[in-house]
């Protein structure tokens, strides 16, 4: 029987990445968070990590952003994917996104399976912040204050 690493792995070597989902519940709500692995060996950018949305929205859309920079020229994917861009010519028209550092694994961890697929600590990690219902990302001052709190690093 496979191990999830093993299977994490097997998925990261046939896809270029792969992705995991996390849900925990507390005795208050349930937070649930996705996040990549192989981003950075495939794409050459920063794994990405998704807080808040259903497990299958968020790996949908990392999914769909994965292709759509493995479709952009590498030196362009490099630039695109920085802490304070938004995905506005990458992504969804009329929906923003934002790209927002959060450090790298050994300082903020969390990705545990891409540190025991990749081999490695030092990957730089990105949160991939979306925005409310009137497409106001959590940096506006009329974001909605749930999508906001949704949105917290790290999750607990």
């Amino acid at each position: 029987m496979q191990t999830l690493v093993d299977q994490v792995a097997a998925q990261q070597r046939a896809h270029g990445w792969a992705l995991t989902a996390i849900h925990i519940c507390s005795a208050s709500h349930g937070r649930a968070f996705a996040y990549t692995t192989g981003f950075t060996t495939a794409l050459n950018v920063p794994e990405l990590v998704v807080v808040g949305l259903r497990s299958r929205t968020a790996c949908q859309l990392l999914n769909e952003l994965g292709e759509r920079l493995r479709e952009m020229p590498p030196e362009e994917r490099v630039r695109a994917v920085v802490d304070g861009a938004t995905t506005r010519h990458i992504l969804r028209p009329g929906v923003d996104f934002l790209f927002r550092a959060l450090g790298t694994y050994q300082e903020v961890g969390h990705l545990d399976l891409s540190a025991l697929v990749m081999g490695r600590q030092d990957f730089p990690i990105i949160q991939l912040v979306w925005a409310d219902a009137a497409n106001h990302l959590p940096t506006h001052p009329k974001c909605d204050p749930c999508v906001a709190a949704m949105q917290a690093w790290p999750p607990r």
